[in-house]
């Protein structure tokens, strides 16, 4: 069950970062799926995701090794393609124990007011 709604999760993410005007779309835990879009972070639903149903996600749709470098480094940045032939570049970390990834559709860049320095 916590497999398929993390699936049912991320094909709503994948919808909604092929929408116009969206710059990328954000999966944490105890959030629902969020889309950025000018600056500002809107929700994709009420429920919020699980550890479990997070790490369900990721290892389902992450390459092994993109897995092992999760693991070991703590980040991995990959690219997920879909059976439509959608690019998304998907950018995985763990931060305090915890898993989260943000994905945009290729060819999306950050948005110009996006300083990196200031994460």
């Amino acid at each position: 069950m916590t497999e398929s709604l993390a699936m049912a999760q991320w094909s709503t993410a994948l919808r909604a970062v092929r929408l116009p005007g969206v710059e990328g779309v954000s999966l944490a835990i105890g959030r629902p799926p969020q889309a950025h879009r000018r600056g500002r972070l809107i929700p994709l639903g009420r429920t919020p995701l699980t550890p479990d149903q997070t790490m369900a996600l990721v290892e389902a749709i992450t390459p092994p090794l993109a897995m092992r470098r999760l693991l070991s480094l703590g980040e991995a940045i990959f690219e997920h393609v879909e059976s439509d032939g959608t690019s998304v570049q998907v950018h995985i970390c763990r931060f305090r124990g915890r898993v989260g990834l943000v994905m945009r559709c290729a060819g999306h860049s950050l948005p110009p007011e996006h300083n990196p320095e200031e994460d």
